[in-house]
């Protein structure tokens, strides 16, 4: 069996997980996320009963039966914008930051979902 010799990192490598530790950028950006996400609930939504109640902003609250068909829209840095179009001919467009609203709308009602597209 031959021994393996660990490959070298390139100085470029180095400097860059030394500038990743000292600035703490994977703790405070997963802290950053749990802020966001449980404490001050920006862009949460959450299935109580039948009913989809977001968190944090005013946006509406809507009835998942309500839904006639609902789009999933990427926008600017990866953050998906949600585009539900509701039976009595509203349009809303929501941003799904943690994709809670995606999740819901997935399992809710998947048969209404209309192919997504790219912005």
């Amino acid at each position: 069996m031959k021994p393996t010799v660990p490959m070298p990192l390139r100085k470029k490598d180095i400097i860059e997980k030394i500038v990743d530790v000292v600035f703490l950028r994977g703790p405070m950006t997963r802290l950053g996320r749990w802020l966001d996400h449980e404490l001050f609930k920006i862009d949460v939504y959450k299935l109580r009963d039948d009913e989809v109640v977001p968190g944090g902003r005013r946006q509406p609250r809507f009835k998942v039966q309500d839904v006639s068909t609902w789009q999933q829209v990427f926008i600017c840095f990866g953050v998906p914008l949600i585009v539900i179009k509701f039976a009595d001919g509203r349009t809303v467009e929501l941003s799904d930051k943690h994709e809670d609203l995606l999740h819901i709308l997935q399992h809710a009602v998947p048969e209404r979902e209309l192919p997504w597209k790219a912005v």
